[in-house]
This record gives structure tokens, sequence and C-alpha cells, in this order.
């Protein structure tokens, strides 16, 4: 759903699973579109799933779907303005999770978020990263785990973890030399 135009999705998967939570069972992965803000002002935004599980197989292929989505936003995102958001299984607190999702920040120059407005929670997966552009100022206005929204009638959570919105705020400057859509 979207209130603003974007372009065809793109869909990479990632290349392996394990089976210790699960993951083949489902198509994780990511996708892109290109979304219009403005005439002219677009962000490339991302949507991912990423491999669950603690296991040293599990370790490796997070390794590698983390440096497919550098390769990716390198060639397909460079120079322009990005959010990246979803399910990451990767909680600050495991060390091995910290390390690659620090290694996606320096290499991608991604922020995460929550973390610049202040909101850090080590046990949570759900995360979105930003990154502005010289065309477009993204700006984090809140951060906020909807435990009290993303319930049943009975008032019980409708998933294993909490979801995560994140709202932001945005200034552009159009560049039609850009290819938004």
């Amino acid at each position: 759903f979207s209130r603003v135009p974007f372009d065809a999705v793109t869909r990479q998967r990632w290349q392996g699973c394990d089976q210790s939570a699960a993951d083949c069972l489902s198509l994780k992965g990511f996708s892109v579109a290109r979304t219009e803000l403005a005439s002219g002002v677009c962000v490339d935004v991302y949507n991912l799933h990423g491999e669950a599980g603690d296991t040293p197989h599990d370790a490796e292929l997070k390794v590698e779907n983390i440096s497919a989505l550098i390769d990716f936003i390198a060639d397909y995102s460079a120079g322009r303005a990005v959010i990246a958001g979803g399910d990451f299984n990767m909680r600050l607190r495991r060390e091995t999770d910290r390390i690659q999702l620090e290694r996606l920040e320096a290499a991608t120059g991604l922020t995460d978020a929550c973390i610049a407005q202040g909101v850090v929670d080590i046990a949570e997966i759900d995360k979105f990263y930003f990154r502005p552009s010289e065309q477009v100022l993204i700006t984090p206005l809140t951060c906020r785990f909807e435990t009290d929204v993303f319930v049943d009638p009975q008032g019980g959570p409708l998933s294993d973890h909490d979801p995560l919105a994140v709202r932001f705020g945005w200034v552009g400057v159009p560049d039609e030399s850009l290819d938004c859509l």
C-alpha cells in the first residue's frame, strides 16, 4: 500500500537457508521499489525478511545475506536516498548479528532509525534504516514498537515479535536527471 507512486518491485531471494528456524519454508530475501515522493524526488524503499536462527550455519548465511544486500544497494541505489526495513531476524544483543548490522551501516551509509530517535532495544528483530542523498533529506520522526495496536480481539499479540512503526519526514530538491519512475 502506498499513497505515492512507485516503480516496479524488484525481488531478490537469499541464496541459502537453514532448516533450524524453518527458513527454508518461506521465500526470504528482500524487495525494493523506487518511490516518488514528489516530482523528481525519489527514495529507494527496501523491504526484507532475514535468515532466522542462531546456529553456526545461520550465522554464515546472515553474513552472505548482508553482503548481498550491501552489493545490491551499492549498485541499484548509488547516490540515492534509501529506507530499508523489515524483519532482519538480527538482535543487537547477539554479537554475530550486531557485527553484521554494523557492517551494513558502514558499507551503505545507512543509519538505524530507532537508534537515531534514542530508542535502543537489543532484543528486537524488526528494524528500519535510512540514508539521505544530496537531493533528499530523510529524518526519522518517530520510532515505536506497536505492542498495543498489533493484537487480536482478545488483546493477544498477532506475531512472535513486536511490530515496528517508524514515521519519516523528508525535504527534497527535484532532480530531473534522476529517473524516479
